[in-house]
């Protein structure tokens, strides 16, 4: 539309405007027309809600300006549509640019809030201020019903201005200075007046001041010292305001147990409310020489006497009571912690004592003095038991790498199968065949006549078992009650009523093995030379049982460099006796047996052989004189040639494969006891580390140490590694310096190496 065009028309309405028609619109014409015009967007006016009138946007923004002032600068936005007239689409807009042209001018949870009501209510709230001292944000928002964040956001603003006051500590209250003081005078009182521990909870309700003003107070006195005292337990509500008052009675009475008995009970200082005793102690106490106990301590005027008692029993040789110079309150558990610090302040102490009724302790050297009074009772027995029962002997003493039980079941089975045999002397003996094994006729098997006769067998081993093994014991010679009576006839003045069962608990196991080394001694001085077929075949049944173990143990030194040296010691020692108890077997059927085994040589087997008549018995044997490359080949060889010439071999036993490692184990922690120099001890160590670690034994001498070393690598504890390899090195050096190792025993390092290797081994599992 062009310029020319417009003005016309507007002449034109003028023109209408002025003339009085003949025709007049409807009002809904008109509004329609308004309508069209808006729509058009060549009118901008809002309708009222109700129709009637129109409004221009800039007689809304003034009317919105006037109601505004008129509700004294706050009004909701929905009661301002409602007073206007106007819906809130329309109303919103305009609101929205009244606060963009406006800075004192805000839209709050849809309300219109001008700057003077806000001044006005934080006048309000400063005269409340002025009145309570402390007013809190809380209560703010409540009364007026305004967001915290909108407040805190304005009343920033004013404080020091309209707003005399500050503030809190958590800023959710504001607070006037002179109630701030009246707060810290009230605090600072109660802590000044507190002689004992107290709880900032229960001061907070002494003293009727809010937890968060409060503790910042607390922090505040107590860093500038304007209070004697410490936080305890952190920087919160749950911590303790201790007065330093309180610690100095705490320390002086601690100080002065410790001057008058020696010692403090924990119990003592709990009733002292200190909540860590020991702790306590070692912060205050770090001067005193202290030994802290379970349940107390002890100072070093305490342990003085203990252990001059402990080094004058051993001078003496004799037995000591430590509860008798130690003060009474001391309980066995503590005694025992301070005969432990004792002996580690005294190495030479630690071999030296066995404990007897919990607190006496005995000298070794009493102990064997006490040991010597039974000397004579021990030969006695002896020499009875050699003269009346060298037979029952002679079965006990023969049958130490088997066991009799199962010896006796194996002989009762081939009963069972119909064989005719008949025990000869000696535990391992079938009679009948020379210990060998017949060829029977196949026995149909009875189940329940079969668990019948196991049932008996096992109740017959064991009456057997007990009734054999009672000649061996000592018990059977001297009870414990009759040591317990002779000893309390010789000692007198005995510290406890049970200090003789004790010792003679002690001393019973010594005593036994002693009897029974003299006994083994009286036996070999009293038994005939020659080597009975019994003893060959239990020992030929020993191997058959060991020969599982053997190949396990071989088994782990496939990847060592002396593998095919250790199989062929084997071959020429274990396995060579066994082949010669076999070949001596035969040879006393023909009647042309050798006197012992052990004196058939490789090169005498084969002249031997040709003895034996039988000539399936002897191809047999010949096969297994052969050279063998591996043990399992010469077992297998060995096995087949018991079978060919009818040598009975009892089928494997777990339960006895048990006792012969177990028996063997007991033996090689006895030799590492008696281990005299390191190059010994190092060998038995090795062999008895190998059984505890792999479950099974073997023989070796001492050159594959360096085999056992390389095998235990990642197997065994770290630092028993480092010490094989520390010993082997040593003794390594010592050979190479001196020629032999005659000198070890006097070297300090030979000795220093060999109590630790000890102790390292035989050390208790847990």
């Amino acid at each position: 539309m062009s310029w020319a065009e417009a003005y016309e028309l507007a002449s034109q309405l003028q023109a209408v405007q002025t003339q009085t028609g003949d025709v007049r619109l409807s009002d809904r014409n008109c509004v329609e027309l308004v309508s069209k015009l808006i729509e058009k967007k060549l009118l901008d006016l809002v309708f009222t809600q109700d129709g009637r009138e129109y409004l221009t946007r800039k007689q809304l923004y003034t009317e919105i300006e006037q109601e505004l002032q008129f509700a004294k600068g706050r009004i909701g936005l929905l009661d301002l549509c409602d007073t206007l007239n106007v819906s809130v689409e329309n109303v919103e807009p305009v609101v929205k640019e009244l606060i963009k042209d406006s800075t004192s001018v805000f839209m709050v949870n849809s309300e219109i809030i001008q700057l003077s009501y806000l001044e006005s209510i934080i006048a309000e709230t400063n005269l409340k201020l002025q009145e309570n001292g402390l007013i809190s944000f809380s209560d703010i928002c409540h009364r007026y019903d305004l967001p915290l964040n909108f407040l805190n956001e304005h009343f920033a603003k004013y404080i020091g201005t309209l707003l005399n006051g500050s503030y809190s500590s958590d800023k959710q209250s504001l607070v006037t200075e002179g109630h701030r003081s009246l707060q810290r005078g009230k605090i600072k009182g109660a802590l000044l007046a507190a002689t004992k521990p107290i709880s900032l909870k229960s001061l907070a309700s002494v003293t009727h001041v809010p937890d968060s003003t409060l503790l910042p107070i607390v922090l505040e006195l107590v860093a500038n010292k304007s209070v004697a005292g410490s936080i305890d337990r952190g920087q919160d509500m749950n911590s303790m305001y201790i007065p330093d008052v309180f610690l100095r009675h705490q320390l002086t009475t601690v100080k002065n147990m410790l001057d008058n008995t020696g010692m403090i009970k924990f119990n003592q200082l709990t009733k002292l409310a200190i909540t860590d005793p020991k702790q306590f102690i070692e912060r205050n106490c770090a001067d005193e020489k202290l030994l802290f106990l379970p349940d107390g301590c002890v100072a070093e005027k305490i342990l003085s006497e203990p252990l001059a008692a402990l080094e004058e029993t051993v001078c003496e040789g004799s037995w000591l009571d430590l509860s008798s110079v130690l003060p009474s309150t001391l309980t066995t558990e503590n005694i025992l912690d301070i005969y432990r610090h004792c002996v580690s302040a005294n190495s030479d102490l630690k071999k030296e004592f066995t404990v007897l009724c919990e607190t006496v302790f005995v000298t070794n050297k009493f102990l064997q003095e006490t040991q010597k009074k039974f000397a004579k009772k021990i030969d006695e027995k002896v020499a009875g038991d050699i003269k009346e029962n060298f037979l029952m002997v002679e079965k006990l003493l023969s049958s130490a790498g088997s066991t009799g039980a199962s010896s006796r079941k194996e002989e009762r089975k081939q009963k069972a199968l119909g064989k005719k045999a008949a025990v000869s002397k000696g535990p391992m003996t079938v009679g009948g065949r020379g210990g060998r094994e017949a060829k029977t006729k196949k026995v149909v098997k009875n189940k329940f006549r079969e668990r019948q006769e196991d049932a008996e067998e096992s109740e017959s081993d064991r009456e057997a078992d007990c009734s054999v093994g009672s000649e061996l014991q000592f018990g059977s010679a001297l009870k414990k009650s009759e040591i317990e009576n002779i000893l309390s006839q010789e000692i007198k003045d005995v510290p406890c009523d049970n200090f003789c069962s004790s010792l003679a608990a002690v001393i019973f196991e010594p005593l036994r093995m002693q009897y029974k080394e003299r006994l083994t001694e009286a036996f070999e001085k009293n038994v005939q030379k020659k080597v009975s077929v019994s003893d060959m075949q239990a020992a030929i049944n020993n191997f058959a049982q060991m020969l599982p173990i053997l190949e396990k143990s071989l088994h782990e030194f496939k990847e060592t460099p002396h593998y095919s040296q250790i199989e062929q010691f084997l071959i020429k020692n274990e396995c060579s006796v066994a082949l010669n108890n076999l070949i001596n077997i035969i040879l006393d059927e023909h009647n042309c047996a050798v006197n012992n085994p052990n004196d058939i040589t490789p090169e005498s087997r084969k002249g031997l052989i040709s003895n034996v008549k039988n000539d399936g018995h002897r191809a047999s044997l010949l096969e297994t004189c052969s050279k063998f490359e591996s043990v399992a080949e010469f077992a297998e060889s060995f096995l087949k040639s018991c079978q060919d010439c009818n040598v009975y071999i009892g089928k494997l036993d777990k339960k006895k494969e048990k006792l012969i490692l177990s028996e063997h184990l007991r033996k090689t922690e006895m030799s590492i006891e008696k281990a005299e120099t390191l190059q010994d001890l190092l060998h038995q160590s090795c062999h008895y580390t190998f059984q505890k670690t792999f479950k099974s034994f073997i023989n070796l001498p001492g050159k594959f140490v360096s085999d056992f070393i390389e095998i235990f690598t990642d197997k065994i504890d770290q630092n028993l590694l480092d010490m094989f390899l520390e010993c082997q090195k040593h003794v390594t050096s010592q050979r190479k310096e001196n020629g032999d190792l005659e000198t070890e025993t006097s070297d300090p390092q030979s000795v220093k190496l060999c109590e630790s290797l000890r102790t390292m081994i035989l050390k208790p599992s847990n």
